[in-house]
């Protein structure tokens, strides 16, 4: 069976820093995607389904900080001692300003030849 697309707004790449506040502490993880509605995560220790999480990050052309809450709405697992599982979130709550530059990040970046986000974008390098 397929994946199957339920995303109502187009989603970019995305390679920036995210702290993170989980269920289960506070983590330094990496964005892999964006979209106005959410974000994929890669993070060491992934927090519960349902779960309630805070995000922090800066887009890669260096606006002011973007923080939001999200849900977690699944989990990505590749396995045991593999760092580069992820969590796909909703955003819940944000300031205007930063929905207006998560909005203006996705409308420059967006390509619609390529409207879904094709494979996992891998892990930077430390």
């Amino acid at each position: 069976m397929g994946f199957e697309e339920k995303r109502r707004t187009p989603r970019v790449t995305l390679s920036c820093k995210v702290k993170a506040e989980t269920n289960r502490g506070t983590f330094t993880g990496q964005g892999r995607d964006l979209s106005e509605g959410g974000m994929g995560v890669y993070l060491k220790k992934l927090p519960t389904v349902d779960s309630t999480v805070t995000v922090r990050f800066e887009l890669p052309r260096g606006e002011n900080p973007i923080e939001a809450t999200a849900d977690v709405r699944y989990l990505h697992r590749e396995g045991p001692g593999v760092h580069d599982d992820w969590m796909g979130i909703k955003f819940t709550r944000m300031a205007t300003a930063c929905q207006k530059t998560i909005k203006a990040y996705v409308r420059e970046n967006y390509d619609a030849s390529k409207p879904h986000v094709p494979g996992l974008p891998p892990l930077a390098k430390p």
